[in-house]
This record gives C-alpha cells, sequence and structure tokens, in this order.
C-alpha cells in the first residue's frame, strides 16, 4: 500500500502500476475546506483591493477609495465534488451567489452544457473540477472571451485546465482589467508567464 498526500493521483498511474497488485491511496477528504478558505480569501482580497492597500502602505500613502461589495456577486463554480462544494458553501456564507456547474444536471448542481450561458454574468469564475482527457483544456479562448472582462478566474484544480496561450491573453488583452489566475500545480507552467509581475495576478501552490 502506497499513501499518496494530494487528492489526485493521475500523474502516478503509470502502466506498471496500473499492472501491480499495488494499493494507492489519496488525501480524498482532508483538502476540501482548507482550499475552500483558500479561494474565499482570494475573492476577499481581490474585491476588496488588498493588493492596492498595501501598495499604497508602501507607497506611505492614505487614500480612500471605495472597493467591491462581494455580498449579490456571482461565482460558477466548475466542479460539484467535495472541494467544488465546499467551495459554493463557503462563499455562498459571505452572500456570493453561487452557481455549481457538474458533468451533468441534478439537484442544485447546473450541467456543463449550461456553463456558456452562466459565464456571462459571472463576477467569479472557478475550476475545481479533477483534470480528465475530456475536460483538459477546457477554458479555452471562447470560454475566457464569454466572460465579462472584470471576471476573475480562479484554477485550484490543474494547470492543463487552460492552455499557455489562452492564459496570456486576458492579461495582456488592451483596455481590460487582468483576470488574477491562481494555481495549485505551478510547477508545470514556466516562467514566461507573466502571473508574477501582473497586477491582481498570482500563481502559487496551496
Amino acid at each position: 500500500m502506497g499513501p499518496y498526500r494530494e487528492r489526485g493521483v493521475d500523474r502516478l498511474l503509470c502502466p506498471e502500476l496500473v499492472a501491480s497488485d499495488t494499493v494507492l491511496t489519496n488525501a480524498r477528504g482532508v483538502f476540501e475546506q482548507p482550499i475552500a478558505e483558500y479561494v474565499a480569501g482570494l475573492v476577499i482580497a481581490m474585491a476588496k483591493d488588498f493588493h492596492g492597500s498595501w501598495e499604497l502602505q508602501r507607497q506611505r500613502r492614505w487614500q480612500h477609495r471605495e472597493t467591491m461589495r462581494l455580498a449579490g456577486t456571482r461565482a460558477v463554480v466548475v466542479g460539484a465534488g467535495p472541494i467544488g462544494r465546499a467551495i459554493g458553501s463557503t462563499l455562498a456564507a459571505l452572500g456570493v451567489v453561487v452557481d455549481l456547474v457538474g458533468r451533468t444536471a441534478r439537484q442544485g448542481v447546473r450541467g456543463g452544457d449550461e456553463l456558456p450561458e452562466l459565464l456571462p454574468s459571472a463576477d467569479w469564475v472557478v475550476s475545481a473540477a479533477p483534470l480528465t482527457d475530456a475536460n483538459r483544456g477546457m477554458f479555452d479562448r471562447t470560454v475566457f472571451d464569454r466572460m465579462k472582462p472584470s471576471a476573475r478566474f480562479i484554477n485550484v484544480g490543474r494547470g492543463p485546465w487552460s492552455s499557455r496561450r489562452t492564459l496570456r491573453r486576458p492579461w495582456s488583452r488592451g483596455g481590460s482589467p487582468a483576470r488574477p489566475w491562481t494555481s495549485s500545480n505551478t510547477s508545470r507552467w514556466p516562467r514566461t508567464i507573466p502571473c508574477g509581475t501582473c497586477p491582481g495576478c498570482s500563481s502559487r501552490p496551496i
């Protein structure tokens, strides 16, 4: 038996392991609430522009600013598993209106085919579904184009949900606010992605 500290085990499933008698366990049930709290922290930080406050503090400037009211904003959480549900309930406790999206529609969950109609009104788009061959690269240029310019995109799943080229585009689009992006699997992304220098953007392990 081999324990694995992460929830997803796809990167370990080589043919030799699959064909062996090894029993591999994961960390299911451990990360749901911590990840949900992490997402809520990001949402609050972006709505209240903590980055801007810290920058003003660094400049030793005292400046009153109006920030975004979080209650009443809309979030689309893609991934209706335990992590997605924890994110949804945590954001809902902050007054955010949450649409949970899964592969198929069911009680309390919108179907994946409804995602295009949900994106234009979303203030927060969170990808929290496990990476599969079916959804690899799901957040492509078409999906980002359906989001309003002020929408924030948070990825707490796997990096390959989006291509490198697709992620560069929202940051460099003239006249539009950056869409902050965070990933729990940053080792797969090269340093050429400008998340470390673009205001409001971040990429870090969680």
